[in-house]
């Protein structure tokens, strides 16, 4: 009857039909919120991967950067060996022809002149050859003679100092040419580090400013 009130069966049920939708939307908030935490998940496993994948090609460049420099000193050690070989050929050769002639002067008894003028001959023509025309220039005969006669005399005791063969004078362009070499070597190496270095802080900003941009639509989104 109306003067009896509300039914209680009614409120109750609509007590529960009101507890039901706060669940739903408890729910349905709590799935929306899943989902969100799963897409944002999933965007930094995608930012990972590329980041990985940009690590993995920058190693590669590296690695192929790194091998064609190994080549590249490769051929150049062999090219210094080379010439290595022979320049210690040329000094091995020299210093047989010497002795071969120092031998046969000596067996066929020659005076220790012949020795010096042979070290004189030997080194002069590679040192000082305009000196030789010089005195041909004068008509006298007899000047020229008489300069070449008085210096064996004073110039016998430098005979054991004109033992400075020309191999020596190798060796020592030799050695003078290594060390300019291996110091343009070392200026080539110098500049190429340098290069990769300023490429790769390169790659690391274009790196950094990909991210950024990346990490900004997300936050749009």
């Amino acid at each position: 009857t109306p003067s009896q009130g509300p039914d209680p069966a009614l409120s109750s049920t609509e007590t529960l039909l009101r507890n039901i939708q706060g669940l739903l939307k408890v729910a349905a908030d709590n799935a929306r919120q899943q989902e969100r935490q799963i897409n944002y998940e999933k965007a930094e496993l995608k930012m990972d991967v590329l980041r990985e994948r940009e690590v993995k090609d920058s190693l590669e460049r590296q690695l192929m950067d790194e091998q064609k420099i190994r080549v590249l000193y490769q051929k150049r050690l062999k090219k210094e060996r080379k010439a290595r070989r022979r320049l210690q050929d040329q000094l091995e050769l020299e210093m047989k022809r010497r002795q071969q002639l120092e031998e046969a002067l000596k067996n066929s008894g020659a005076p220790p002149e012949a020795l010096r003028i042979l070290n004189e001959s030997a080194s002069e023509p590679a040192a000082q050859p305009p000196p030789r025309t010089a005195p041909a220039e004068p008509d006298n005969p007899a000047p020229s003679y008489q300069p070449q006669r008085p210096p064996p005399q004073p110039e016998a005791p430098p005979a054991e100092k004109q033992w400075n063969y020309s191999g020596l004078d190798l060796i020592n362009s030799g050695a003078a040419f290594w060390q300019n070499y291996s110091e343009s070597l070392a200026q080539e190496l110098e500049l190429e580090r340098k290069s990769r270095q300023q490429q790769q802080q390169q790659q690391q900003q274009q790196q950094q400013q990909q991210q950024q941009q990346q990490q900004q639509q997300q936050q749009q989104q």
